[in-house]
């Protein structure tokens, strides 16, 4: 793993097994990278986007296959944070999905609804085996203890 200051911001890259174990450890260096860059205001949706992302990627994605493996990437810019997470498997149909909404009895379902809440702009590549995210580095406060809806831009 990577984690660099470069000239556009901070950057951390990671190529690892796709394993839910090693799910844990990236999410514990991106919250360390959150207390070190000071950004607090944004850390739980990062790390919930992350994670949901991994987690995609490691049980669908890559069916659950730890001889496979799954690429993270993140970039911090000035006021933008890209998150960037692929698989190797052969992807999913994102645009019969993107729009769904689970029942409120559903046990699955609910990832891409959630990065489509916390993330200002979600986008698939074509075949659906990499999805990369945008988040406001400072996100806009509620207003009334509601928490800010992000749109999503599916693409």
């Amino acid at each position: 793993m990577s984690a660099c200051a470069s000239p556009g911001g901070i950057s951390l890259r990671r190529d690892m097994p796709s394993r839910l174990e090693d799910i844990e450890a990236l999410c514990h260096e991106l919250r360390a990278l959150c207390h070190r860059e000071s950004l607090s205001a944004c850390a739980f949706a990062l790390e919930l986007v992350a994670r949901e992302s991994l987690n995609n990627a490691v049980l669908h994605g890559n069916a659950g296959d730890a001889t496979k493996r799954v690429g993270f990437e993140l970039r911090c810019g000035r006021k933008w944070i890209r998150l960037s997470v692929s698989d190797q498997g052969p992807g999913f149909r994102w645009r019969d999905r993107h729009r769904s909404i689970p029942s409120d009895v559903a046990d699955r379902g609910r990832g891409l609804p959630i990065l489509a809440l916390y993330a200002a702009r979600v986008q698939f590549n074509r075949c659906g085996n990499r999805v990369t995210l945008w988040l406001r580095k400072h996100p806009a406060p509620a207003i009334g203890g509601t928490p800010p809806r992000a749109t999503s831009d599916i693409s």
